[in-house]
């Protein structure tokens, strides 16, 4: 019967993979009045949040929660499945900052996925090398056979209908020419679209080089320093200081083997000592684990941790 259920609902759903044209349309929001920007959104997307949305606003710091959905978190027992339903489940249950993976089609559309190649293997049986796929390949898939598959523009319209939601950027690329791309669009949308965003769209810098050339050429409001391929071939002082120097609010780290440990806990040491420790905030990723979790903000004193299957409402409960 549930695999008959799903059968049907696919087969609905086949209907629905067109494009819709460009427009906008107006609506009454509990919040405020929004115009919704339609432009190339996909019709898959338009119909599931119909009827949804927020009904606050966003909170004035996004530090005031502990938990970061890794990749809109997950549905089902899935993780980085970057779907609309993993989304409104996470939603659900209490978050309200979201980490997103960015890439590019073969056509220039950016799109959210942790990787070509984990796309077409495990959450979908297109198979192949870690190639791009195409736009409409991409947006007309079914991951895992049912989850919905989002661009830029749908996470756009998504911030549109939840006005009280962050979404941390993960740009997927160390090669400075393809993050100069990818948020040079991101930022020619915002302009058009939505400036407001600005506040509520934070990228993750990967280096300092990173992190400077965000602040010097871009308008979002809140960057965050994320430091799991930084520290390889640096340590905590020269992170602290240049966390200090530039005023860097957030700074993310995993606690994977005994030198990331050491790097991240010399970070706040120093902080410590220099009294400037409530000056930024730690998360830590990806954690899974409610123990550790707790550990994690009550031992190490770190803000919070970026997760799959941890919940906001899990540590308000906890």
């Amino acid at each position: 019967m549930v695999v008959m259920k799903k059968i049907i609902k696919h087969i609905i759903s086949l209907l629905l993979l067109t494009t819709v044209g460009c427009s906008t349309t107006t609506v009454s929001d509990t919040v405020e009045d929004v115009e919704l920007n339609t432009d190339c959104v996909s019709e898959r997307v338009i119909e599931k949040l119909e009827g949804l949305g927020s009904s606050e606003k966003a909170v004035n710091d996004y530090r005031e929660y502990r938990v970061v959905a890794h990749s809109f978190g997950g549905i089902d027992g899935y993780s980085v499945t970057g779907s609309l339903e993993a989304f409104l489940y996470s939603y659900s249950q209490g978050d309200r900052v979201f980490e997103v993976d960015f890439d590019n089609t073969s056509d220039g559309e950016i799109v959210l996925t942790h990787g070509w190649e984990w796309f077409k293997n495990d959450l979908t049986d297109i198979g192949g090398d870690d190639s791009s796929l195409d736009y409409d390949t991409f947006i007309n898939s079914y991951i895992y056979g049912e989850y919905t598959p989002m661009s830029l523009r749908d996470l756009i319209y998504l911030m549109q209908k939840y006005q009280d939601i962050y979404i941390v950027v993960d740009s997927k690329t160390f090669v400075s020419d393809q993050w100069e791309y990818s948020y040079g669009v991101l930022c020619d949308l915002i302009d058009e679209i939505d400036t407001s965003l600005y506040s509520r769209i934070m990228p993750q810098a990967y280096y300092f080089d990173m992190y400077t050339w965000l602040k010097e050429n871009t308008s979002f409001e809140h960057l965050i320093l994320t430091c799991y391929s930084l520290y390889v071939d640096s340590d905590g002082l020269e992170i602290y200081n240049f966390v200090k120097e530039n005023s860097v609010e957030t700074v993310v780290m995993h606690m994977d083997n005994d030198w990331a440990i050491k790097v991240i806990t010399d970070v706040y040491a120093y902080a410590g000592y220099d009294n400037y420790q409530d000056e930024f905030k730690i998360y830590i990723h990806t954690v899974n684990d409610m123990d550790t979790a707790i550990n994690i903000i009550e031992d190490y004193g770190f803000n919070g941790i970026y997760s799959d299957f941890i919940y906001e409402n899990d540590l308000e409960n906890y």
